[in-house]
């Protein structure tokens, strides 16, 4: 018995177990919006999953009252001809015959086509939102109502190119297409950039081959010479697509740095490549979808082709096969990298650098400025120095003193005077040379130097050590703190007895 018609006799017997469990309105709750999610291929296909948690993603997090429905259909395990078509079409037209949906979803090329053909019977103008679309042109939606979504960007060649750029060495790429509408898009780009290849690289391309042959194809090639490029599902002999762990197992036997374009393949086994991710198409598809359920109009919403591409590489592979960090594109993501000390620790090292950085600062503030105070202290006593040398050597009476005349300078000409030296001055007040009687005239005028009026000159009397009765001509001057208060004063005399004598 043929293969084709193994399969279409177990389509019948699906189509029959369906159609025993079609649906209808009584299925889903009254109110809630209703989504079909139409999808190319099979649950736990690894790029048509990644679609599907985009789109739950978005639908989960746009409103509550959303319901949804997700539908398989198997195209790579069938011919996915026009025949399988036709009676996939006569399935869902029973199956769905007493449900209205309010929107359809639909992943990858099998999905968007079917809906292209059967649209208008089965879901009569409920607006369809697409995404992982390969080759997407505009054309496609001429003449086509209440259709938008998001176009796939994959990069086949560059890709390849990048995988030629970091083994320089290599002479033979090995391509790995499937019988999928994605796997003639990457066929007719390779066949392409075949044509356009400098030097001695050999571009094979292996169509629809499942892994035992492409092992064995891989097997004869030289592991340094040699790259695989992974542009579709392997699968296994029976031509079931093969799962992740399948295809990590798959993987790893062939002994060959392998690159790609699928981003569900990082971590699987493959080194890196220019990878395009499901998650955000899906999520990109499944935010148009609410935008719709919420009233937007659909022919207001363009068809998206921005790029989900990202140069990115597993850790492990570039280990496993002596790949030079340094060969990589600088904007490159890296996977599966063990996280260093400081990146597991990087708050704790963050808080560290900053304290190092606190405590130089600190140390270097209080070292410039013990260097400026000493700059300062030096400079004070060069002053102190030079102020010191004039009063010491001036022949008029200097002193400064506080309150209640307490002596805290005299200079020489001050001892001399009063035949004392300067330890027993100081401390004394120079009122005890006063006669009392002047006392009180020394104060008033005391109390009458304020900031506004530093200075005062006033004539008293003084008693010399040897009883003997003097003028004195003083001039005082305030010495004040922030405040304005008087804290100290300095005063300048002299003996004009004589000069009184003479008038």
């Amino acid at each position: 018995m043929s293969l084709n018609k193994i399969i279409l006799k177990g389509f019948l017997v699906f189509f029959f177990i369906a159609v025993c469990v079609s649906y209808s309105d009584a299925g889903f709750e009254a109110g809630k919006k209703r989504v079909l999610v139409l999808n190319s291929y099979h649950d736990g296909h690894p790029w048509g999953d990644k679609l599907n948690e985009g789109i739950d993603s978005a639908l989960q997090s746009g409103r509550g009252d959303i319901e949804v429905l997700k539908q398989y259909m198997d195209a790579t395990k069938g011919a996915a001809d026009d025949e399988y078509m036709q009676r996939l079409y006569e399935l869902y037209k029973y199956k769905f015959k007493s449900l209205r949906f309010d929107l359809v979803l639909a992943t990858d090329n099998y999905a968007l086509d079917f809906l292209f053909k059967f649209r208008d019977s089965l879901f009569p103008q409920v607006p369809v939102v697409f995404c992982g679309i390969n080759g997407f042109d505009p054309s496609m939606l001429e003449g086509r109502r209440l259709y938008t979504g998001v176009a796939e960007d994959l990069d086949v060649s560059e890709t390849v190119k990048l995988a030629l750029e970091i083994h320089k060495e290599a002479e033979t790429v090995i391509a790995i297409v499937d019988a999928t509408h994605a796997g003639a898009v990457n066929k007719r780009e390779l066949e392409v950039l075949r044509n356009g290849l400098q030097g001695n690289i050999n571009l094979e391309i292996i169509e629809n081959a499942n892994f035992e042959k492409i092992i064995e194809t891989v097997s004869g090639l030289n592991q340094r010479k040699g790259i695989v490029l992974l542009a579709g599902s392997a699968t296994d002999p029976n031509g079931y697509i093969l799962g992740r762990e399948e295809t990590l197992a798959f993987l790893s036997r062939l002994n060959m740095p392998v690159y790609s374009i699928w981003k569900p393949y990082l971590g699987s086994g493959i080194v890196g490549g220019v990878l395009t991710g499901g998650y955000a198409q899906g999520r990109i598809a499944g935010k148009i979808a609410v935008r719709i359920l919420l009233g937007d109009d659909i022919k207001n919403i363009p068809v998206i082709r921005e790029s989900s591409k990202q140069l990115a590489f597993d850790y492990n592979q570039l280990k496993r096969f002596g790949i030079d960090e340094s060969k990589l594109p600088a904007n490159s993501v890296l996977v599966n990298r063990k996280p260093s000390i400081i990146e597991q620790h990087r708050d704790a090292f963050l808080g560290l650098v900053f304290l190092i950085v606190f405590l130089s600062a600190t140390v270097l503030a209080l070292t410039l400025n013990i260097a400026r105070r000493k700059k300062a202290e030096e400079e004070l006593r060069r002053s102190e120095s030079r102020y010191r040398a004039v009063v010491e050597d001036h022949p008029d009476l200097i002193c400064r003193f506080v309150r209640g005349g307490i002596l805290t300078f005299v200079n020489d000409a001050y001892c001399r005077y009063f035949g004392s030296g300067r330890d027993e001055l100081l401390g004394r007040s120079f009122l005890e040379f006063v006669p009392e009687a002047d006392r009180d005239g020394i104060e008033k005028n005391l109390s009458l130097i304020t900031k506004d009026n530093p200075s005062r000159t006033y004539d008293h009397r003084v008693v010399l050590p040897n009883g003997d009765v003097h003028w004195h001509h003083w001039h005082d001057v305030g010495i004040f703190d922030g405040y304005g208060n008087p804290v100290e004063y300095q005063s300048v005399g002299r003996d004009i007895t004589e000069m009184l004598s003479g008038q």
